[in-house]
């Protein structure tokens, strides 16, 4: 509408009903501009020697912010580190800590990178270091993708390369609900399937709080073991009736919505949750029964954790329709993750659209990372190594279960462990994320770190999960160091 005709328009348009609208007058937009432009340098930045830890704590007190908590709570707890080898994370002072959860659950190989994995990334940042893999053809994709289908089920026969495990979990919902046609994804409460909008709300433990208003199509169930009342007299009769409630939980969804069940082999964040072998054959017989795709998240368990390539493999049977991983595929050296397929879902998609993507995705350097990391685990045989700890492992934490009263039970395989911590009335120290940590807690990590460990610590659970490559001696050092801990929550 130009100036003159709106002029004429306005001024002989009559009030009258049923007329032709009158809009409002056309307001001028108020702009307030600011400056733009970059700043100078800081003279920190420019020099090129090494921060002193009061220039790191400055720096990020001013400018880093922090993500499942507040910053400012999160980053006064938070401890510096400078660098590692082996096992140890050492600080600014060079004390020398255990690192008695592997950061997230995910430095499998520890701080001291080896030779050959060091070299190859070395070699592929020479030679090409990136290509986008949603549009190219190379050989670090090639050979990771077959040294995957080497180590999984024979009838796991395709994969891709995303960045993170929540992009994996991210690539598996959306291959399952393109793949069926359907919308639903059936995931557990205490689940956690990653920190984006999908995964997130497809995640069933506190942090599902910060997406819940997201997306749609995520229907929760009961994890087995459930907090407040028991599925049965004994683990049989308890084993059929959870699957009976899924079941029924299938049938009022309506089977024929349900594009997927998407759990974890082994549910970590949540406590190291550990399915009897009836559970997931049964999960996986409901699945089957009303043509429902099996999704396993092996984010966390996957690549040697429990003592197998993949944790699914220590059950009898259990083939996914979809899995994912991440942390250990890399020893998170570099970010990568990956996404297996069954092959009836990968011929899908030979002819079909996935419809997904990120510009990391399939990087040649963390592509030959993860290469040369699960080779190194075969030629040094760190599977059976995990193996023979997991002896030692139980035997400790048997230990530990006995003597400290703070400690109400615990659950273990392979190298990942979990206790579940109780107070004076005994039952479970609950937190959620605004949660402050109660005063034993406070004084357990402390001591922790007064001992030389340090752990990822959330009540009400305790999570033991070294690097994989710890020796029987260092492994029982770090008990004896939890055990003296452990008394100053004793009641």
């Amino acid at each position: 509408m130009n100036k003159q005709f709106q002029k004429y328009f306005f001024s002989t348009q009559q009030k009258s009903l049923n007329q032709f609208y009158i809009p409002n007058k056309v307001q001028p937009l108020q702009f307030n501009p600011q400056s733009n432009s970059p700043g100078t340098l800081s003279p920190k930045i420019q020099k090129n020697s090494p921060w002193t830890k009061d220039e790191v704590i400055e720096s990020t007190e001013k400018h880093v912010v922090f993500t499942w908590g507040a910053t400012d709570t999160m980053r006064k707890s938070a401890k510096d580190f400078v660098r590692g080898e082996g096992i140890y994370l050492i600080d600014y002072a060079g004390n020398k800590y255990i690192d008695w959860t592997s950061q997230a659950v995910s430095n499998n190989l520890g701080y001291t990178i080896p030779d050959s994995i060091h070299d190859a990334i070395s070699k592929q940042l020479k030679t090409l270091p990136n290509l986008y893999g949603g549009l190219t053809i190379s050989e670090p994709k090639a050979k990771l993708a077959q040294i995957l289908n080497d180590i999984t089920p024979s009838n796991i026969t395709g994969f891709l390369f995303p960045c993170t495990g929540s992009d994996a979990n991210e690539v598996a919902i959306r291959a399952a609900r393109r793949f069926t046609g359907k919308q639903k994804i059936l995931t557990r409460y205490k689940s956690y399937h990653g920190g984006s909008i999908g995964s997130l709300t497809a995640t069933g433990d506190f942090r599902r709080q910060f997406a819940e208003n997201g997306v749609s199509g995520f229907v929760k169930f009961f994890d087995f073991q459930a907090m407040q009342f028991q599925w049965g007299k004994n683990q049989e009769e308890s084993i059929n009736n959870y699957l009976a409630y899924l079941e029924e939980l299938i049938i009022n969804e309506g089977h024929h919505t349900v594009a997927a069940i998407m759990i974890e082999t082994i549910t970590g964040s949540g406590g190291v949750l550990i399915n009897p072998d009836g559970v997931l054959r049964g999960i996986r017989s409901l699945c089957d029964k009303y043509k429902i795709l099996l999704i396993l998240d092996e984010v966390m368990v996957g690549l040697g954790r429990t003592g197998e390539f993949f944790s699914f493999q220590s059950y009898e049977g259990i083939v996914p329709d979809i899995f994912t991983c991440a942390k250990g595929i890399s020893a998170s050296f570099l970010p990568l993750s990956g996404v297996g397929f069954s092959k009836e879902i990968q011929d899908y998609f030979r002819t079909n659209a996935l419809g997904w993507g990120t510009t990391f995705q399939a990087h040649p350097v963390s592509c030959v990372c993860g290469l040369e990391v699960i080779k190194y685990m075969i030629d040094k045989e760190i599977i059976q190594h995990v193996k023979k700890l997991e002896k030692t492992m139980h035997k400790r934490m048997e230990g530990l279960l006995q003597k400290h009263n703070c400690l109400r039970q615990g659950r273990g395989r392979g190298l990942f462990g979990a206790f579940d911590i109780v107070g004076k009335d005994g039952q479970l120290i609950q937190m959620n994320y605004s949660d402050p940590n109660p005063e034993p807690v406070i004084k357990f990590k402390q001591r922790l770190l007064e001992n030389g460990i340090f752990m990822w610590v959330r009540a009400p659970v305790l999570h033991c999960a070294p690097p994989l490559i710890i020796t029987e001696s260092e492994l029982n050092d770090g008990f004896d160091r939890l055990d003296d801990a452990l008394k100053v929550m004793d009641h």
